[in-house]
Parts: structure tokens; sequence; C-alpha cells
């Protein structure tokens, strides 16, 4: 059996696969502040570490050229791999396939820890190597190229320096002829190999090693860096691409070896997940995937406002946060008994889209949503998280538009252990609607999804059991739900759907779990529908509310009312109060010339020729979503 080291270059803590073939190096260790744990360091031995900067992932190759001992060599990264299995999945323009994170999931999916079928793929081929790029499909600078040699060359002063490429193209000619006239004759092609990735037979590595090291030690001669902005200074990384590319170029049309492509996989969130069960700590998710992130503030305000300063939180908040934006939410808490943890809301989404057959995840991606103030996806990612967050068995969760007024230790302490899939309370506000006088407006849409929609619970606050809900569905299962009415392939919404996967197992709480007040004429008139018992319960706890849920232009209004005065008196205390301030001013220019209410006046809520044009045009159906743009273009609406 053939010895295989196949060097990945990280720079960073990294999901990696486990396999014996793989030999994870550190690159510019040292100049790095922290060496990572679990891999090899490219400072030790025979090394050229501190070119890093300039040389990329090539200290990681030079380091195994000259420190390890092996049959077969490899290099690639620690967010791109040959992918040995899988070959004919999609691909994006520069011919590599796109994945998500790197776990168990992908790892199955392109073969990274199917060792064994590695070993014997590896071993009946000289040369293995990535797909090549097609050329006319790459972005230059200065638009669409045809040649390898003009793609590099029309990225002058960005990528590279043209004088550089050419420099180099006459330094190799020198150190190897026989690579120098197939670089140029590579150059002149329409396909470029690129990135640095391959596995070789020893005396190909060796031979490799040989003429690129002593191509790129000679241009160092030749280069001044001193006026390079920071992605030319990388030279000597770029120039090895076409280097090792021409050389593979030369080894396949030889015809003395046998070379195999196989495409490379991409992996966009590599970071390790920072998703564990702390001891002695309540977990808390934050879902604001479906918000604008700016809007959490008041939100995190009222948590860290309300909770026990003594009692222990492991937070995760799953949203799209800017650099900036997060350090602003980390330095908010002050209390040390609180840990913030981000998650991603683009990763999930790109995981279910990643998941879901080919036309399921063309609708996904071409749905979107009017929020007041941006276009956020609708796809609901609350329904995958247990299969992500997979340390956690049980969670409080909180969703987008609430206040939180009470400590949720208290809601852990009753729940926490709930046997069931969901502890939580009833939805008043939908409820209502399906108690309507109208029961149209959304009983007959619900009816088609659960057994009995007046049992239906919201999930402004709601206890998960994360745990039997990861034994009870799958991925596959979970995608399924996320379409309910099949060959429209509408998509759920995230409570509807989580509804129809916990029907039948959920322990009620309290209502003050989820209260909602009259803050705007809809709510007015609706509230009152609900079922007696259930209003009666609302209003008792309107009186002592522990999470307030609120519509998105509630906060935003000029009518003081309790959502309002609650919602500016967190958001008065953040950091982002002006910025809260901004979303108010464009309410306000937004609702200073409202549409004329033309319809509402033919139409009105209570009228006869309302409840016919509710049967003709059922809310939620394709007819009535019709009606309405077509209303809206004409101006009526």
């Amino acid at each position: 059996m053939s010895d295989i080291k196949i060097a990945v270059a990280c720079h960073k803590p990294s999901i990696l696969p486990k396999n014996k073939l793989f030999l994870p190096v550190q690159v510019g260790s040292k100049l790095a502040k922290t060496k990572l744990e679990g891999m090899e360091h490219d400072d030790t031995g025979d090394n050229i570490s501190a070119k890093n900067p300039e040389y990329c992932e090539l200290t990681a190759q030079y380091w195994l050229w000259k420190n390890v001992k092996a049959d077969y060599y490899g290099l690639c990264h620690y967010r791109r791999f040959l992918a040995f299995k899988n070959p004919g999945a999609k691909r994006d323009l520069r011919n590599q396939i796109q994945a998500t994170i790197p776990d168990q999931f992908n790892f199955d999916r392109f073969g990274l820890e199917d060792e064994d079928y590695m070993q014997k793929e590896i071993e009946k081929y000289d040369l293995i190597i990535g797909d090549a790029q097609s050329v006319p499909k790459l972005y230059t600078p200065r638009g669409i190229q045809f040649t390898a040699y003009q793609h590099w060359a029309q990225h002058d002063r960005a990528l590279i320096m043209k004088k550089d490429l050419d420099q180099m193209l006459k330094t190799l000619s020198q150190v190897s002829p026989k690579i120098g006239r197939a670089a140029r004759e590579y150059l002149n092609t329409k396909e470029f190999l690129g990135f640095n990735c391959f596995i070789a037979k020893k005396d190909l590595f060796n031979e490799l090693c040989e003429i690129e090291f002593e191509t790129l030690s000679r241009l160092e001669k030749e280069v001044d860096l001193s006026n390079y902005h920071q992605q030319l200074t990388r030279i000597y990384g770029f120039m090895a691409e076409i280097i090792s590319s021409s050389y593979f170029y030369y080894i396949e049309k030889s015809g003395k070896y046998k070379v195999k492509h196989i495409p490379l996989v991409y992996f966009n969130y590599t970071d390790p997940l920072q998703i564990e069960d702390k001891k002695g700590y309540v977990p808390v998710i934050f879902n604001q995937a479906d918000n604008n992130p700016t809007l959490f503030a008041p939100i995190w305000q009222s948590f860290l406002d309300n909770i026990n300063p003594a009692q222990k939180y492991n937070v995760f908040l799953i949203a799209d946060l800017s650099k900036e934006l997060e350090k602003t939410y980390q330095e908010m808490n002050t209390n040390k008994n609180v840990c913030l943890n981000v998650v991603a809301a683009k990763m999930l989404r790109d995981m279910i889209d990643e998941r879901c057959s080919d036309r399921m995840s063309a609708i996904i991606k071409r749905k979107k949503v009017k929020h007041p103030f941006d276009k956020l996806p609708t796809v609901p990612v609350l329904p995958i998280l247990p299969l992500l967050f997979k340390d956690i068995n049980r969670a409080i969760v909180f969703d987008e538009n609430i206040i939180i007024e009470s400590d949720p230790v208290e809601l852990w302490q009753k729940y926490g252990q709930t046997s069931n899939l969901v502890a939580a309370a009833k939805n008043v506000a939908t409820i209502s609607k399906v108690n309507d006088i109208y029961p149209e407006t959304l009983e007959l849409h619900l009816k088609k999804q659960l057994k009995n929609p007046l049992l239906f619970f919201g999930i402004a606050a709601f206890v998960w059991n994360m745990e039997k809900y990861r034994k009870k569905y799958s991925c596959k299962d979970i995608v399924k739900y996320y379409f309910w009415r099949g060959k429209t392939d509408e998509l759920r919404h995230k409570e509807e759907m989580l509804n129809v996967l916990c029907e039948d197992d959920i322990e009620w709480i309290d209502q003050k779990w989820n209260v909602w007040f009259d803050s705007n004429a809809e709510l007015e008139r609706q509230l009152p529908y609900a079922p007696f018992s259930l209003y009666k319960e609302l209003q008792k706890a309107q009186s002592a509310p522990a999470v307030i849920c609120y519509v998105d232009d509630d906060p935003f209004g000029f009518e003081y009312n309790r959502i309002y005065a609650d919602f500016w008196k967190y958001a008065r205390k953040t950091p982002l109060y002006e910025n809260l301030q901004t979303f108010q001013m464009r309410f306000a220019i937004k609702n200073q010339n409202p549409k004329k209410p033309v319809v509402a006046k033919l139409f009105p809520v209570d009228g006869r020729a309302r409840g016919k044009m509710t049967k003709l045009l059922p809310p939620g159906s394709r007819r009535n979503e019709a009606a309405k743009k077509a209303l809206g273009k004409l101006g009526l609406r």
C-alpha cells in the first residue's frame, strides 16, 4: 500500500475531514501569534514559513517536500479539496463545486472521509488534478478574455503585474526550457487549471517542486515589492498557480503518465461552529434570520435588563451581522455570565438550498418578501436548527419582533425538561383569525395543514426539545415540509411549518409568554374573535406580560401605546438608538402620502361585497396574489 500525504494548508482553525491521508499544516507559523493545535507547522525543519505572505499555501508544499517522506504527495486548502465522489454536482463559473460547510453531509457526499476509496483511486494514477476552468466564462477587470495568458494579463495591478508575469515566463524557460515552452503553449489555450490543488507521485512532485521553487527564488531577485498593495504582494502564490498548471499540462500532453481530472469542492463556511451545551448554562436561541439585524438591539437590551445577573446563559444569535454590529452586540453584554455566539443565517439558508432538489432550490432562491425596510429571503431557517445544534438537547427559542419583560429562567425551570417536542403558548393573533366572522381569512389555509388550527402555538418564545425533534425528523423530512401546496410550490411560513411538524406533541405554557396588544387597527378588530376563554387568558397576561409580540410597523408609528413605549424604552439604552430612529423616519416618509384605499372603500370589511370577493379570491390563493399585484400597479391599494 502506497504512503500518501496530502498537505492541507490552514491559516486559522477550520473544520477538516477526519482522514489519515490528509496532513493539516499551519502556514505562516513563524509569523503567527498562536500555533494551531492538532496539526503540523510549516516553521519546523527546512522551511520558508516566513515567506507565507508572498508564497501563500506554497509554504506548506515546500515544508512537505523537504520534511516528509511518502510515495504520493498532494496539496489542498482548508476550504478547497479534490472531490473524489459526486463529480456530477452543480459547478460554478470556475468549474468547481460550491458547498456550504464541511460537515458529515458533505464529507460523505464528496468522499472526503472515505480513506480506502481515495487510496485505491490515487494509486491508479500518476497525477490527479482539478477540472480546468473555461477562460471565456471568467471575470477580469477589463472584460472577458479568450486565453489564459490574456486572463492573467488583464488582472494587471489587481492580482499581479503583467511585467512580473512576463519575467516569470522568461525565468521559467531558463530553469526548465521544456516547461517554459509548455507554459507559453498552455497560456495560449482557453483553459486554466489553477488553485494549486493536486496529488502526484513522488518523482513528479519532486520535479515540480525543483522547477517551481527555483523559478520563484530567482524571480524574487527581479521583483521589487515595496510599492505593491496587499493583493499584489501575494505574487509568488499566483505565479506558482501558473507554473504548476504549466507543468501539469506538460505531463498530461506527454502521454507518458496516467492523469485524472476530478472537480474541486469549495467550502464557503469553514470556521468551527461554536455550538456546545455548556453545563450550568441556560441555552437560548434568538432567531433574527428573517429580520433586519439592527432590530435585534432592543430585544437584546430587554433580555439583558430582565435576566438574573447570577444566572448563566449560553446565547446563540441567528443573524447576518457585519463585524461592527457583532462587536456592538458583544459590547452591550457586560454580564460575564452571558455568552453570545453568532451563527450566520446565510449559511443556514445555503445549507437548506444545498439539501433541496434543483427545483426546490430555484424556488427558494427567487422567493422574496417585502419587509418595512429591507427585502429579505423568506426561506425559514428555524425548522432546520436542531440538525445544526447537535449538542443542544433543549433550548429556549425567541423569534423576531418581541420585547422581553421577564427573566427566561422561569420558563426554563418549569419547562426545560419537557418530554414534548415543544412547550409553547397559543398564538392568539393567529387563532383569532381562524375564529373570525370571515374564516376564509385563514381557516381554509390552515385546515389543509393542521387537524385543529385552534391549537396553533406561537414561536415568539418557546422551549424546544431539539433532541426529540432530531430523532423524529431527518433533513430530507424537514425539507419536504417547506412546501405545502405541491404543484404551486408555495413556501410555508416558519410558524406554520413548526406547527405542522410538532402538532399533537405540545406542552402548553402560560399565555404571558406570547402576549399581543391591540396596537394597531387590525389587531384591535381581530383579537376579540379568539375563543372567549383564550381571550380572557390573554387579557390576564396583558397585565404582566413576559414576552410581548408585535407586527413590523408597530414601534415606528406615532401613536403612544404599550408597544411603542416598551420598544423605545429599551431602544433608547442601546448604541443603535439613532439607527432605529432612522427606521422611524423611513416609516414616516412611507406613510406621508399613503395610497388611496380605493379597494377598502369599495369592499368594506363588514360589507356583503367583501364576503363575495373573499369567496372569489380566497386569501393566500394564487388568484388573490395576482389581484393584489394588479391593483398595486394601478395604485388602487
